[in-house]
C-alpha cells in the first residue's frame, strides 16, 4: 500500500489523496496495482496498472514520491523478481528486479490497464 496526490486537481474538486494497493499474484501471476479513492459510498477505482511479466511479483513493493517536482506524486512499483534474457551460454535469464515509475502524465492518457514503462533497473 502507498498513497499520494497522483492526479491533477480539477477546478471544482478539492485536492485529494489516492491510495494504491498491489496484488503481485493477480492476473495470472503477472500482478496488478489498483489506485483508488475512499468515498462516502465506498472505494472508487481510478486506475488499474497491469504487470507484464509472469512471476515478477509486480506490485509487491509500492512507494510514492514527487520525483519530477511537478507537485504531483509518482507511483513507484517494484517487481523484485523481474528478469530478462541474456546471451551468455551459462545463463538463460538474468534476475535483477526492476522499478516502474507511473506518472500523472500517463494516468491522463490511460484509465484502465495502463502499461508500465520500466524506468530504472536495479
Amino acid at each position: 500500500m502507498s498513497s499520494g496526490k497522483y492526479f491533477p486537481r480539477q477546478w471544482n474538486q478539492a485536492e485529494a489523496f489516492s491510495s494504491a494497493g498491489g496484488s503481485p499474484r493477480a492476473r495470472g501471476l503477472t500482478g496488478e496495482v489498483v489506485i483508488f479513492q475512499i468515498r462516502d459510498t465506498g472505494l472508487e477505482e481510478q486506475v488499474v496498472i497491469v504487470g507484464d511479466q509472469f512471476g515478477s511479483y509486480f506490485g509487491s513493493v509500492l512507494a510514492s514520491a514527487d520525483v519530477n517536482n511537478d507537485g504531483l506524486d509518482e507511483l513507484l512499483i517494484g517487481a523484485p523478481l523481474f528478469n530478462e534474457p541474456v546471451t551468455t551460454a551459462s545463463e538463460t535469464f538474468l534476475d535483477h528486479g526492476t522499478v516502474y515509475m507511473y506518472s500523472s502524465a500517463l494516468t491522463v492518457k490511460r484509465k484502465r490497464n495502463a502499461p508500465c514503462i520500466p524506468t530504472l533497473d536495479l
